[in-house]
């Protein structure tokens, strides 16, 4: 071997290194993630090394995306998927996919947390997504709040929903998904500890309580209350949820249907 072959296979490739990096942040932060989904499903370049820099990824010049280069990594170098190859070559061409769940890339699936028990969404998404309704773009809900998507009032980055934003369907999912597995969910199991320990259609149910009223009415409610006091669960639901069907000064016929299917849906999860 010569010296520069020497030189070269002892060099490490900053390319390589960079999406290493990256696959590492999207495997750990589920925020970064989402914005990062966001940005590929716009075909998005300029936001997207935009959210590279403002996370301390900017990759500062080291990505060479030739053809050589993917096909080479492709090849299995530092083990890194095909699927992540793809997505640095749409980007790096100024071309979208439709998203990154689209281009199957695994370790995306995010490992399972003690705070978000595995079930629930199926149950909770169909009903939010029911009573919500899909609006792409953004309107004044009935107490005057902008709303998008499924009942959506900020992005993940915590910029608030404006009239004139438009968003398309699958943003809209990603959304949903990704305020109830970060807020909603971890925010109902931290207020009210036992519920860890209910079905996932009862878990379903009070998630999308939550989502409905907010994490603050939920921890100032007496269904909390009484649920920390040990009192019977299906006698609390069955008492606190058709309390919570107003919007304003009146009462509201989609928050009566909606009480009631949380109702049904939680006393069908009983045990025993």
């Amino acid at each position: 071997m010569t010296n520069a072959q020497q030189s070269t296979a002892c060099t490490p490739d900053p390319s390589l290194a960079f999406l290493e990096r990256l696959m590492a942040r999207l495997q750990s932060d589920q925020v970064f993630c989402t914005q990062l989904d966001a940005c590929v499903g716009r075909g998005d370049t300029d936001g997207f090394f935009a959210l590279l820099e403002q996370n301390d990824l900017d990759p500062e010049g080291t990505i060479e995306l030739d053809d050589d280069w993917l096909e080479g990594l492709a090849g299995g170098r530092g083990g890194l998927p095909l699927a992540l190859v793809l997505l640095a070559g749409s980007l790096g061409a100024g071309h979208g996919v439709q998203s990154l769940q689209a281009l199957q890339l695994a370790p995306l699936a995010l490992p399972s947390r003690p705070d978000q028990p595995s079930g629930w969404q199926q149950h909770a998404l169909p009903l939010i997504r029911r009573f919500e309704g899909l609006a792409l773009e953004a309107y004044l809900d009935p107490v005057g709040v902008v709303t998008i998507g499924y009942g959506t009032t900020h992005y993940p980055d915590g910029r608030p929903v404006q009239l004139g934003d438009r968003i398309s369907a699958a943003w809209a999912e990603q959304l949903l998904v990704h305020s109830l597995e970060r807020d909603y969910a971890p925010a109902l199991f931290e207020a009210i500890p036992p519920v860890r320990f209910y079905s996932p259609m009862q878990q379903a149910a009070l998630i999308s309580f939550t989502y409905n009223v907010g994490s603050g009415a939920l921890r100032s409610s007496s269904l909390r209350r009484r649920l920390l006091a040990g009192d019977d669960p299906q006698e609390v639901i069955s008492d606190e949820l058709p309390r919570w069907c107003r919007g304003g000064d009146r009462e509201l016929p989609g928050l009566v249907r909606r009480r009631a299917a949380e109702l049904a849906l939680f006393r069908a999860g009983r045990y025993g």
